[in-house]
């Protein structure tokens, strides 16, 4: 990928201009192009945990991570000139190592997250050709001609099938290969790179310098990340309900959505019935899928009355272990699992 071939930019306010290849690595700052720059300026990581000049990075850094916490995007921040774009740029490591070095899974999952929506939203002004070299970043093997096509096994790792219209039925193959507009490709590639980012963090290691440059920045992320946690489980769970309580299976797929990972629908029907099974009502539940990428409040509002029987009638039981087990949403049994065959019987023992 060449982003000096894409110009300049204007900056109307200074009458200067800003090479086009700085807005572009401070837009997208996880693709390989920019580590490759950074190594090649010699930036030493310890001029970045401790110089002054970039203070202001080591800022940023930490209100992406904030961002990430509070509201799953890492938030938009002003390209005026070239100090922004090189703020933005380091800005991204740090947030990376401020993430790594906290090492909680619900922490990482949602700063990926957040990451990969900011990309998303700038991809879909980008062009086809753009769009497939971020596909290829985020290894996502894409053919393209007048229509950008991908592999149905890859379709399938990154598609949101809870979704009608994005099921493989719903969409005609040609030797394997799916086509798909350009907003469709661009949220695959949201999938693909939240993933990406989420196990890179998960696998890396901070060194006892990086941990010590940047301990006022992990301090404070880690408060933030307590209150949080307390406040998600006060707002979400309520009424003398307790997820300490839930069995494993559910304590996983609940996890997962206030990570802000889309859950098959098998999971979420789950859930959703088994939660209607301990007593919560529809709002609540609603409130858990608020932090769904994909979240739509109406279709999410009807389906979760469809399920507690509210629209439709039919109250759904929640399915068993052993139909757990069978859809792959089984995490491994403890031993109070042996004891039971039911979740719902899990939640009831384990409140005596």
């Amino acid at each position: 990928m060449d982003l000096k071939a894409w110009g300049e930019k204007y900056n109307k306010s200074t009458g200067e201009l800003i090479p086009m290849d700085l807005v572009k690595m401070a837009t997208y700052p996880f693709l390989s192009q920019v580590r490759e720059w950074i190594r090649k300026e010699g930036i030493d990581i310890n001029e970045i945990l401790y110089d002054d000049t970039y203070e202001r990075a080591r800022h940023l850094g930490r209100t992406r991570v904030e961002n990430a916490l509070e509201k799953i995007y890492v938030g938009e921040r002003s390209l005026a000139d070239e100090i922004d774009c090189l703020l933005e740029i380091f800005s991204y490591p740090i947030a990376r190592m401020i993430t790594a070095c906290i090492h909680d899974d619900f922490l990482s999952g949602r700063y990926a997250l957040a990451e990969a929506r900011h990309a998303a939203h700038h991809l879909k002004n980008e062009t086809c050709d753009f769009i497939g070299d971020v596909a290829q970043e985020a290894d996502i093997d894409i053919r393209q001609d007048d229509d950008s096509m991908i592999h149905f096994t890859e379709y399938l790792k990154y598609s949101p099938t809870k979704y009608k219209s994005w099921k493989l039925v719903n969409r005609p193959l040609k030797k394997g290969w799916i086509t798909l507009q350009k907003k469709e490709m661009v949220r695959l590639i949201q999938e693909a790179l939240s993933k990406k980012i989420f196990i890179q963090i998960l696998e890396s290691s901070p060194s006892s310098d990086i941990r010590e440059g940047l301990r006022e920045e992990v301090t404070k992320i880690q408060n933030m990340l307590t209150v949080h946690k307390e406040k998600m489980e006060e707002d979400g769970i309520s009424g003398g309900i307790s997820i300490v309580r839930f069995p494993p299976c559910m304590r996983q797929i609940l996890g997962a959505m206030q990570t802000g990972v889309n859950v098959p629908h098998t999971a979420r029907f789950a859930l959703v019935a088994f939660l209607n099974g301990i007593g919560l009502d529809a709002e609540k539940i609603l409130n858990l899928f608020s932090s769904s990428p994909d979240f739509d409040k109406g279709k999410t509002r009807y389906q979760v009355e469809h399920i507690t029987g509210k629209v439709s009638g039919t109250h759904y039981s929640t399915p068993s272990c052993e139909s757990l087990k069978t859809w792959g949403l089984c995490p491994g049994e403890n031993d109070l699992c042996k004891t039971i065959s039911h979740p719902l019987n899990y939640y009831r023992k384990k409140k005596k």
